[in-house]
């Protein structure tokens, strides 16, 4: 299924399968997310379809555009072997699917800390015909045995780590790149020291947990309380908290001290977003010859 033949239901928040997508997958997440999930993540796996449906947080569709045109220009390429690392729900995999031509001719990997995205994912690609691997582990634990990638997909997950630890992941992800592989990755810039973190303030936090509660309440019943999705919608709110990258020095710095070729480029309308596609050095020479 091309760009062209994405749902008619979709707007900017739901991504390329639509919003009847997102209402499947949402309470499959938060019943998955209760089996596997640790109280360090529940507030957000359990939640994350409700936090995309009815909460405004809308940025890996609004990052769409460039997922799908960087992903279509690498299996242009010959890339067939996909490592998403790090994943809150089935989002970024629903973007795989809409970039290939033939979705079945990718072999793709994830990995995540926790079970619930992989089974969440597994669900998703027994749906949509996909070939999908799934495991919890760290990135940084991840040994590889798999083989290389051609793309190394990321979406909001360096801003889980500070300068050091964006160094580090940038390093894993370059020993994991198949020669003329990319990484393809995309953050938020915030200006200020990259030694803190941002947080919501309070009165925001409430009102998206307020929103989640009052537009889930209104929607057709799905099986899930109201009430259990507004108090982790609370904790989300209160706990998330990311680090700061304050410019597209910072962001790329890890990237090319990991030896990659980086070119940034915006992703949509929020000038804060940038995607950040980092080649392995033989990428740049075949495109020379």
């Amino acid at each position: 299924m091309t760009v062209a033949e994405r749902p008619q239901n979709n707007t900017i928040g739901f991504g390329p399968d639509g919003r009847d997508e997102l209402l499947l997958a949402a309470p499959e997440a938060f019943s998955i997310a209760h089996d596997h999930c640790s109280p360090e993540c529940l507030h957000i796996h359990a939640i994350w379809g409700y936090l995309r449906l009815y909460g405004g947080l809308e940025s890996v569709a609004r990052d769409g555009d460039f997922l799908i045109r960087e992903l279509r220009q690498a299996i242009v390429d010959g890339a067939r072997r996909i490592l998403i690392a790090g994943s809150a729900d089935c989002g970024i995999l629903s973007y795989v699917r809409y970039a290939a031509p033939e979705p079945a001719m990718l072999e793709i990997d994830l990995i995540d800390r926790c079970a619930t995205p992989g089974a969440l994912n597994r669900w998703y690609a027994k749906r949509h015909g996909l070939n999908l691997w799934a495991d919890a582990t760290d990135v940084m634990d991840f040994d590889g045995s798999r083989g290389t990638y051609d793309v190394i997909l990321a979406h909001n997950f360096l801003m889980f780590f500070n300068h050091e630890g964006r160094c580090a992941v940038a390093r894993k992800w370059a020993s994991l790149l198949a020669p003329g592989g990319r990484i393809l990755s995309v953050s938020t810039l915030s200006a200020g020291d990259d030694r803190a973190v941002t947080r919501f303030d309070r009165d925001c936090g409430e009102a998206i947990a307020d929103k989640v509660a009052r537009e889930h309440a209104a929607a057709a019943p799905d099986g899930i309380a109201t009430e259990a999705i507004a108090r982790l919608a609370r904790s989300y709110a209160v706990g998330q908290h990311n680090y700061k990258i304050p410019s597209d020095t910072v962001l790329a710095a890890p990237f090319k001290a990991a030896g990659l070729d980086v070119t940034l480029r915006a992703t949509g309308p929020f000038a804060a977003r940038r995607g950040v596609v980092a080649k392995h050095p033989m990428q740049k020479r075949k495109e020379a010859n």
